[in-house]
This record gives structure tokens, sequence and C-alpha cells, in this order.
């Protein structure tokens, strides 16, 4: 349940992201409170798990019981769910905040060429929400998505249109993210077949 529950909440904030980015162009300021909501979210749903998971042990008696206080440490508890849910998340935040700072810094070398002031964070966010441990990290196809959607879209503005600027990703930030979970989902239930 909690599983579902949790793909409920990034594609809810994906789409409230793309909403912001639709109808809200320019305000970075949404853009940051959307992430950090989100991560305060995702952090609740961690501490939610461990109580669950401490009362379901509390409860049911020996031998589970063994596993929290006074037989073991709380810390077995809060260690049990970071494996299973709260790692994943945490080296998606990590790639997300390189991706902010490192995209910061090439921004500001050459002079605000490659992104616009919330795409950063509308990468972060993305990246970041795509850490669900169902969707087996979702960010890595998500990347790579992007990087193959750039590498074209410019090629084909360049020997199509003879447009020699860079291809904007800017509205595919969170659509992208969206198609990744969608393609997972299809592969999950066998809609789709390699």
């Amino acid at each position: 349940m909690t599983l579902s529950f949790l793909t409920g909440f990034t594609i809810l904030f994906l789409t409230v992201g793309l909403f912001f980015q639709i109808f809200l162009r320019g305000r970075i300021r949404f853009f940051q409170y959307l992430f950090f909501i989100a991560l305060l979210g995702i952090l609740g749903v961690y501490l939610y798990l461990v109580y669950g998971q401490y009362v379901l042990w509390r409860d049911s008696g020996p031998p589970s019981s063994f596993f929290v206080p006074p037989h073991r440490s709380a810390l077995y508890v809060f260690g049990y769910h970071f494996t299973r849910f709260g790692l994943q998340y945490l080296i998606s935040l990590g790639v997300s905040i390189l991706f902010f700072f490192l995209s910061l810094r090439l921004n500001q070398r050459f002079g605000e060429r490659f992104f616009e002031r919330e795409e950063l964070w509308l990468g972060a966010f993305s990246i970041f929400l795509l850490g669900n441990p169902v969707w087996n990290y979702a960010w890595i196809y998500y990347l790579l998505l992007l990087g193959l959607l750039s590498v074209l879209g410019s090629l084909f503005a360049q020997y199509v249109f003879r447009i020699r600027e860079r291809f904007p990703l800017y509205w595919l930030w969170i659509p992208c993210a969206l198609g990744v979970i969608l393609i997972q989902k299809l592969i999950a239930y066998g809609f789709i077949s390699f």
C-alpha cells in the first residue's frame, strides 16, 4: 500500500510541477518550494514506514518482537527501512544535488547558455522523485532519455531548420520524468517486453 501511495505521490508532485512550469514560468521560488516540500514528503513517508514497522514488530510477539527495543536498538528498525526504502532516495537526492550544482556551475561559466534558472530546479526535482524503490533507479533512464532528446533535437534543429542555437529542454524535464514512469509501469505489467 505504501509504495503505491508513493507512486501516486510522485505522479501528483510531478503533475503539480508541470502545472507550475506551464502557468508560473519564471517564478523560481515555486520550484524551490516544490522541491523541498517533496523532500519533506518523502522523509515523512520514511518515518511513517519506520513507525509502522516498529508497531508491527512490537505487537506481533516473538520472534519479531526481538527486533525492537528493549531487545535491539531502535536504529535497527530505521536501518531496516533505510536499506529497503531510504537508500534509493538518498542516492537520487545526491545525484539531484550534484546535477543542480554542476549545471549551475556550467551555466555560470558559459554565460547562462545552457539552462534557464528554473530548469535546474526542475531537473533536480525530477531526478529526486524518480528515486522511488519500485522503479529501480529510473533517474538513470531519465538522464539518458534527456541526453538523447537533447542530441536529437539539436541535430534536427541544426540540419532541418538551419538553427545554430542549443535545443532547449525547458518543456521536457517533467514530461520525460512522467514518460519514464509510464514506460516502467508498462514494462512491469508486461505490455512492453524486450
